[in-house]
């Protein structure tokens, strides 16, 4: 029997992290294994790796996932990168890069002795690890393949909107006037782009993927409320959702407005036409690679004119044409193989 540890962002409340610790562990799960699933705090079933560093116990070590990959991931600082094993136990699983982590050539030849094994979630990464002499797969983000499990049917005129606290924290930033101001800016014309599509019957629902004491989308959805002329035709999630029944709910919108990457990933896994408000490299990353760069707009340059515009494209859109999701669901089917012949070998071997 094999031993996993699964260690990511776990366990605060965040949609694409809490989807991804279930979807992973199981995935990860066979009859010759067993995963504990590991974060920087304990909640639940989730343990705290940071704490006694328990998670280096296991025959494998499973990184992910998300946009993780830099020296500051819990369990690379203080030292434990050098304390993970170089034997290829080290797994790196539905995980993208960046340039500006891996441009630290310490970190990066220290991620180059882990002899680990690669599964990324956009081409992007591979060239980037490709230049560092990694070899890694493509294997789309595992959110892709839950097709089967969400509604196509959609609410008539329904609009789900998923902001992100990360990039809007400076609508509270007193320090810095410009950035204070461009985040306000934006908050201004989205309200003003969510009356004008209230003007035509739409209803609108302000959906939160973060609820924390540090991260809360909330708060970012009330200001942007707060702008709008057309209250009666909006409403805001009060309380956390659980991943599902926020995946359901985005799964019923008939358009989404998304500045978070899994709900745009959700989107497309459920057949909803969305407009991504880009603001990190990862979702114009997804946008091109499904084809739909028409449908996006980045929140420093928005206008209610460019949110028009994204607006059209969305809802011209075949979603039939979204081929990636049976892409990722392929892909993911030979990942299990590949993954249950690791363990059988392991097994086999101890």
């Amino acid at each position: 029997m094999s031993s996993i540890s699964l260690c990511g962002f776990y366990g605060k409340n965040n949609y694409g992290d809490d989807l991804m610790a279930e979807c992973l562990s199981q995935r990860l799960s066979t009859s010759d294994s067993e995963v504990k699933v590991y974060s920087d705090v304990c909640k639940g079933d989730i343990l705290n790796g940071m704490k006694d560093h328990s998670f280096l116990d296991s025959d494998w070590i499973v990184i992910g996932g998300g946009n993780i990959i830099g020296p500051g991931f819990w369990a690379f600082k203080d030292g434990m990168i050098d304390l993970l094993p170089k034997d290829g136990r080290v797994v790196f699983l539905n995980v993208g890069v960046t340039q500006d982590y891996l441009s630290n050539s310490d970190f990066s030849k220290k991620l180059e002795s882990l002899n680990a094994k690669w599964w990324v979630r956009d081409m992007e990464s591979q060239d980037i690890l490709y230049n560092l002499d990694i070899e890694s797969s493509f294997l789309p983000d595992i959110s892709l393949t839950l097709r089967e499990q969400l509604h196509t049917e959609k609410e008539p005129k329904t609009i789900g909107v998923l902001l992100n606290a990360y990039p809007m924290n400076d609508l509270f930033n007193n320090d810095n006037v410009y950035l204070h101001q461009r985040a306000h800016q934006f908050a201004r014309v989205l309200a003003h782009h969510l009356d004008w599509m209230i003007s035509f019957g739409w209803k609108v629902k302000f959906l939160p993927c973060h609820v924390s004491t540090q991260i809360d989308d909330r708060l970012i959805a009330a200001v942007v409320f707060g702008y709008m002329q057309n209250k009666k035709s909006a409403t805001w999630q009060v309380s956390h959702m659980p991943w599902k029944d926020l995946s359901e709910s985005i799964s019923k919108c008939e358009l989404v407005f998304s500045m978070r990457y899994h709900a745009s990933t959700t989107a497309v896994a459920s057949k909803t036409r969305f407009v991504d408000l880009i603001h990190h490299d990862k979702n114009k990353q997804f946008v091109r690679y499904i084809k739909a760069e028409q449908c996006a707009v980045n929140i420093w340059a928005a206008t209610h004119e460019s949110l028009i515009e994204a607006t059209v494209a969305a809802e011209a859109i075949n979603t039939d044409s979204w081929y990636q999701c049976n892409v990722a669901q392929s892909l993911w089917n030979d990942f299990d193989s590949s993954w249950k012949t690791l363990i059988e070998k392991n097994n086999a071997r101890t």
